[in-house]
């Protein structure tokens, strides 16, 4: 087996105490059955006040305390860390903010935008992201036709990160060169079970992509891209709240942009986009990590266009709320404010099950979604 990593992974650290978003508050913490029967062997003092703490149900969990774990003490350190070790925290404190995908031969981890230290590794080198491989021993025996599929899905997957660090283009380019793409991937993997991506990959490659983008630009459509926001925005809006930080972030950008006129909305955005220019490749990191971290999800679902769409609706929704905080902090916008922006919609949006799989119907079934209302907004 293959493990591929991002080559920030290996630098992650928890900030701890240090961390001005723990991820100890306002999430319900979960207990593997692993730990719990660890938890539930530990004795004296100590191993009461677990059992103490503990809910049991369909998933065990710890009972927080005024939306803190029970063992954050009050210098933001944990307490069972303190007492018994790190090793004997539960799963999910000792993986988060990792995430792992396995397919075929292949084991994928990476860091979530939702943890501000994952956000800082993510965002502050400009050089273009890379990927690191290791050997893994394990052995993997599954049917050649399902390796077929992976080999290929893995060649549009990794072709769709090409597309986004290729700097001969605007980033907006690239977004319009990425839906395209995904588009015509999709058709033929409906159609023919993606046999011909090899040939799909060179009509967006080098002469091929300049023509793509020309035809981009001259789509000769007039739009209204404020309407189209406020319909992207009222999809968005329809997600499970997970965190009232998210709640006042649709509110606010929703006073700003959707206040003023449709020319007004363009403005906001042309002037941010200008002050942010040297800094585009933020966006390219931001696209390559929704890109790695879902595109070869489609090996189970077989739908990749969803997860590109995904990956772009991400980034159009994080760049309406940079337009926001860059007007309200009166004209600028650091690199705390990057990885913060990244940190409230990775939290709210890609920690709820429920709001992935609204957003996947949305894909599939709300015109705002399709390729030409998504191209329309970029152009």
């Amino acid at each position: 087996m293959i493990l591929r990593v991002p080559y920030y992974y290996k630098d992650f650290a928890c900030l701890a105490d240090r961390c001005k978003d723990s991820c100890c508050i306002g999430w319900e913490i979960d207990i593997d059955p692993d730990t719990y029967e660890y938890y539930e062997n530990v004795e004296g003092p100590f191993g009461e006040r677990l059992r103490g703490h503990m809910k049991a149900g369909k998933e065990t969990s710890f009972v927080l305390n005024k939306g803190r774990c029970p063992f954050l003490n009050e210098e933001n350190l944990c307490d069972i860390c303190t007492e018994l070790g790190e090793s004997s925290l539960c799963e999910i404190c000792t993986e988060y903010p990792r995430f792992t995908l396995e397919y075929g031969d292949i084991r994928e981890k990476c860091l979530g935008l939702s943890c501000e230290e994952a956000g800082r590794l993510v965002f502050l080198n400009a050089d273009k992201m890379t990927f690191e491989e290791t050997e893994l021993p394990f052995n993997y025996d599954d049917e050649d036709e399902e390796l077929e599929l992976i080999e290929e899905l893995m060649k549009a997957r990794d072709h769709a990160i090409t597309i986004m660090q290729n700097r001969k283009f605007s980033v907006l380019e690239r977004v319009g060169l990425l839906l395209r793409f995904a588009s015509d991937v999709q058709i033929d993997l409906n159609e023919q079970g993606l046999i011909n991506v090899d040939h799909i990959i060179r009509n967006y490659s080098n002469e091929q992509a300049k023509q793509q983008v020309v035809c981009l630009h001259n789509l000769g459509i007039e739009s209204n891209k404020q309407q189209l926001f406020k319909e992207r925005l009222k999809r968005f809006r329809g997600l499970e709240i997970l965190d009232e930080e998210w709640k006042e972030t649709l509110g606010r950008i929703s006073a700003f942009l959707e206040a003023g006129t449709k020319e007004a909305y363009l403005e906001y955005q042309k002037e941010f986009l200008s002050y942010y220019q040297d800094r585009e490749y933020e966006y390219e990191h931001l696209l390559v990590y929704f890109i790695f971290r879902y595109g070869m999800k489609s090996v189970y679902d077989q739908d990749f266009l969803a997860k590109i769409k995904f990956a772009v609706a991400s980034f159009l929704m994080i760049r309406d709320m940079d337009v926001e905080r860059y007007h309200s902090n009166g004209g600028t916008f650091s690199v705390e404010d990057r990885i913060d922006v990244a940190r409230i919609y990775s939290k709210e949006v890609e920690h709820s099950e429920d709001n992935l799989e609204t957003l996947a119907d949305d894909f599939m079934f709300e015109e705002i979604f399709d390729i030409k209302s998504m191209l329309l907004e970029i152009f």
